[in-house]
């Protein structure tokens, strides 16, 4: 993935650098909605309960994963090479079908793994060191977008595609949206989040004590119609 990343930043930089396609294709909502409805639909899945898919599932599940892993690697080597010519049907192909490729395995991945049923992928995701890096991952997303376009937009000369490069490039971004997602997620999303908290807190309180005074009600109801239900059998028992 870190090298796919990698080559991927050359494509990155042309679409960026090229207005018509980041205005009317890169940032347009459409262009955006599958990836998300995909992951809705996987939350609606797990919220629901539906278990654990069946043996023929889960094969087929994890075929499509790898080979959307597979894709996505090789597809960017595709565009890194030198002399690189542009294949309409290719480029049509993978315009339409690559972000849905991308979030499939993605959502399949969380899926597998939030039913118990991911094997070792579902341990290493599950270490506890996932737990911060997944608190500020939001921030990540809405800081790398203008960090990156601000480092390009400030480049003033042609710059040498390499390797030692390119994982300068990635380290150097994880650590800067790393540490600026936290503090973005600091200063912004949780304030927010502790107000979301006590607005809710008196809510799921009458919601509560609602409940429990419906229980009471129920029961009492409950202890009458027993209690008359009783005195009717007696007073028959009687007049026998």
């Amino acid at each position: 993935m870190g090298l796919a990343a990698m080559l991927s930043r050359q494509a990155y930089y042309a679409s960026i650098c090229d207005h018509t396609t980041l205005l009317h294709f890169y940032i347009r909502t459409y262009n955006r909605a599958g990836p998300w409805l995909l992951g809705i639909l996987t939350g609606y899945l797990l919220a629901t309960n539906h278990g654990i898919p069946t043996p023929g599932l889960r094969k087929i599940g994890w075929i499509l994963t790898v080979l959307g892993f597979g894709y996505s690697l090789f597809t960017y080597k595709i565009y890194g090479k030198e002399g690189y010519q542009g294949n309409i049907y290719f480029e049509t192909f993978n315009a339409g079908a690559a972000k849905y490729i991308w979030a499939f395995r993605i959502c399949w991945t969380i899926y597998i793994s939030s039913v118990s049923n991911g094997g070792i992928l579902s341990q290493f995701l599950s270490l506890p060191i996932y737990l911060p890096l997944g608190r500020i991952s939001y921030s990540i997303y809405l800081l790398h977008y203008v960090g990156q376009t601000m480092g390009i937009q400030s480049v003033r000369v042609p710059m040498y595609i390499h390797e030692f490069q390119m994982i300068n490039f990635l380290v150097s971004d994880l650590v800067i949206y790393i540490f600026g997602g936290f503090v973005f997620c600091l200063i912004f999303e949780s304030p927010f989040l502790v107000l979301e908290k006590l607005m809710l807190a008196h809510r799921t309180e009458r919601i509560s004590q609602s409940s429990v005074e419906n229980k009471t009600n129920n029961s009492k109801e409950y202890l009458k119609e027993k209690f008359s239900i009783e005195n009717k059998s007696n007073n028959l028992k009687f007049y026998e």
